[in-house]
């Protein structure tokens, strides 16, 4: 085979690659729930979990809990991120309320927060970043969110 004919046969096959692909990527799939929302997820620390879930028009994402030291002393207060990822797919904007409870890995309550409201753009995707202080043997021992979400 010369170099021409390789060269062709290289190009073809990146051609049909370059077209399968990105066709192979899979859309991620929201499952259509009632308004308010309420569910449970599997918790890590530090790592987002993924609702996967359709309110009202509104697709919740993920949410993350990112504490601001590694060093979760048992007795002490620890500033944390909470990270909620929302995309809009109406036109007008929506008001999104989060309540978020944790649980222990038998599904026994722990402590509860309520977020601040938080507006999401029509036909956007927004990251929200609001600070608490948790207790750092709350964060060691929760292995479940049970999240309440109402769209407004």
């Amino acid at each position: 085979m010369s170099s021409y004919t390789r060269r062709i046969v290289v190009a073809l096959v990146v051609l049909v690659l370059a077209g399968v692909v990105p066709g192979m990527a899979q859309e991620q799939q929201f499952t259509k729930v009632d308004n308010p929302y309420q569910g449970e997820v599997p918790f890590t620390l530090g790592k987002p979990s993924a609702p996967n879930v359709e309110i009202a028009g509104v697709r919740w994402l993920a949410v993350e809990l990112v504490p601001a030291t590694n060093d979760l002393v048992s007795g002490r207060r620890i500033r944390t991120t909470v990270e909620l990822t929302f995309e809009n797919t109406m036109a007008g904007r929506a008001k999104v309320l989060v309540v978020l409870l944790f649980e222990d890995a038998e599904g026994n309550g722990l402590d509860r927060i309520e977020l601040k409201q938080v507006s999401v753009p029509g036909g956007k995707k927004k990251v929200f970043r609001q600070k608490v202080k948790l207790q750092a043997d709350l964060l060691k021992s929760t292995a479940k969110l049970y999240l309440f979400a109402e769209v407004k």
